[in-house]
């Protein structure tokens, strides 16, 4: 038998490879532990984005329908008072605003046909002549029942769901917006205080007038509320779309408006409020909303300053902001992100 020449790995060539390859990694992991902590920033930072977007692409949405089949309406009686078609609050941190819209009402639809012809809108079934009080529309006793139904004003208090309009009404001449005085579901008619000055014809549909609005609660979620049938604000949906079971994590940090008037000399102006006066020539609204992250990052300190508002020098972001506020530093471990959108406000202005 030949022996071979060959020979193993010794003990001390083993350990000398173990200590290089532990040398190895011990001078990658900080790179990894850098590169980990760099992805996360950018994971933040995209759910951050996100969660903006989706919050201003909502609220713009809502917003630019404010005065719709409305129109600038200053001292419009609703819920036993007067009220603009616009109206805002100036906070520290939270602003909020309200507007009035109009939103066809829905009527119970019960045989196949109807659905198959998309007839899910109360409508005119002839005209509604100029002088009269009162038209005829196909419903029965449900039509009037649910958030987009109208309701006389004598079967509720006030009139947040007795008001309505018609989208053939001319914007610049004659009243727009009418109160329901009373409905009889056995002749299927309608009857308004007054009488309209404009006709409307047959197969029109009927908008009802309704109050929106948007606010943040204690807990920092944004919220979008509406009026009720008994002028109560109703909160129909959260509009962050974080969890927001703890009022430390995530959530709103704040939320301004500023409001772009178009003025005599065709310039524009911007302000952080809207007068009743202002209404006509409000040509756009600016959202400014910061958000906060949902959870620390350890090894970060947040001292960065947020101006939600135009500065008054754009050039020098130490200026003070004409409208809005100026937040922080929160010296904390959670990352902010500002974003801003402008929305046009076109049913306002009839220019």
């Amino acid at each position: 038998m030949r022996l071979s020449n060959q020979r193993g790995t010794t003990l001390t060539e083993l350990l000398v490879a173990m200590a290089v390859f532990a040398g190895f990694i011990a001078l990658l992991y900080p790179a990894f532990t850098f590169f980990k902590k760099q992805s996360s920033h950018v994971s933040d930072k995209q759910m951050l984005s996100l969660r903006g977007n989706q919050i201003l692409n909502y609220l713009a949405e809502e917003v630019k329908m404010a005065g719709f089949l409305v129109g600038p309406a200053s001292n419009l009686s609703f819920c036993g008072g007067g009220i603009s078609t616009v109206n805002h609050s100036d906070g520290d941190r939270f602003d909020t605003l309200d507007f009035l819209t109009s939103i066809p009402v829905e009527r119970d639809v019960k045989e196949a046909r109807e659905v198959t012809e998309g007839n899910y809108f109360l409508t005119l079934t002839n005209d509604f002549s100029s002088g009269s009080n009162s038209f005829s529309a196909s419903f029965n006793s449900k039509s009037m029942q649910g958030s987009t139904r109208i309701k006389p004003t004598s079967e509720s208090k006030g009139n947040a769901r007795s008001l309505i309009t018609f989208e053939t009404l001319s914007p610049t001449t004659g009243k727009r917006v009418y109160e329901v005085s009373g409905i009889s579901s056995e002749n299927n008619v309608i009857s308004i205080s007054g009488s309209i000055d404009q006709t409307v014809p047959g197969g029109s549909m009927v908008y009802s007038v309704q109050r929106l609005g948007f606010q943040v609660d204690g807990d920092r979620q944004l919220s979008r509320v509406e009026w009720d049938a008994d002028c109560g604000i109703n909160t129909v949906n959260k509009i962050d779309f974080t969890s927001g079971n703890d009022n430390i994590l995530g959530g709103v940090d704040g939320l301004q408006y500023e409001f772009f008037v178009r003025g005599a000399d065709n310039r524009m102006s911007v302000g952080s409020t809207i007068g009743a006066g202002d209404l006509e020539n409000l040509a756009a609204i600016r959202i400014w909303v910061l958000l906060k992250a949902e959870v620390p990052d350890s090894g970060y300190t947040n001292d960065e300053k947020y101006v939600l508002g135009t500065l008054q020098d754009p050039d020098n972001p130490q200026s003070p902001p004409i409208t809005g506020v100026v937040l922080g530093p929160y010296n904390d471990s959670f990352r902010r992100l500002l974003l801003t959108k402008a929305v046009e406000v076109k049913n306002l202005v009839y220019k």
